[in-house]
């Protein structure tokens, strides 16, 4: 008994093809993620007395989430904290 026969052996390369095109396409873009990320944050940028209230682990929440902008979204940095 064999695996493949003469009919499915045309469905599975064009199968094949399928997935390999898929997987090629997903991986030629590989900002896409941080473009969506990009896409729906924006930076924090509080008053001196809202910056003040914060904890420390407020503060370097809001630093991280400001870093990554910066450097995969292009946002300038502005002072005030």
């Amino acid at each position: 008994m064999t695996i493949a026969t003469t009919r499915s052996v045309p469905a599975l390369v064009l199968s094949l093809s399928l997935i390999a095109a898929t997987i090629a396409g997903c991986a030629t873009d590989p900002d896409a993620g941080s473009n969506a990320w990009c896409q729906t944050n924006q930076p924090m940028r509080p008053t001196a007395a809202e910056y003040g209230a914060f904890s420390l682990a407020r503060k370097i929440e809001m630093d991280s989430h400001n870093s990554f902008g910066t450097k995969w979204c292009g946002w300038s940095p502005k002072g005030g904290y």
